[in-house]
């Protein structure tokens, strides 16, 4: 089953450059080396400044993947802005959910499939 992230993140405007640069190179480590990651795309507000990332990976296995690849260049992207809050939803074993830390405070929601198609 999919596993869904949707985060929102604010940029100071002074770091907006540098964020951007860094999400360049952050898409392009995605797309040469997660072949289980379905969505990796980050969408600016009408301010230009607030963000809302939305992933998805086609299973647990991927999701932990993408965190192994993007360890250092995550931390690129993180370095530029605030993470607002994040909500993941889908399967995730309980171990992998014990291992995802908020970062500077900010609230991380966990949700499993209730109804849909």
């Amino acid at each position: 089953m999919v596993i869904r992230l949707i985060a929102q993140l604010s940029v100071p405007a002074a770091n907006r450059e540098k964020f951007s640069a860094a999400v360049a190179k952050a898409v392009e480590s995605v797309r040469k080396n997660e072949p289980g990651t379905l969505e990796f795309e980050f969408h600016a507000g009408e301010d230009g400044l607030t963000f809302l990332v939305q992933e998805a990976y086609k299973d647990a296995q991927a999701y932990v993947a993408h965190r192994q690849n993007m360890a250092s260049t995550a931390a690129g992207v993180m370095n530029y802005c605030t993470p607002n809050w994040a909500a993941i939803t889908g399967p995730l074993p309980p171990d992998v959910v014990a291992t995802v830390q908020p970062k500077d405070g900010a609230p991380v929601y966990f949700a499993t499939r209730f109804a849909g198609l």
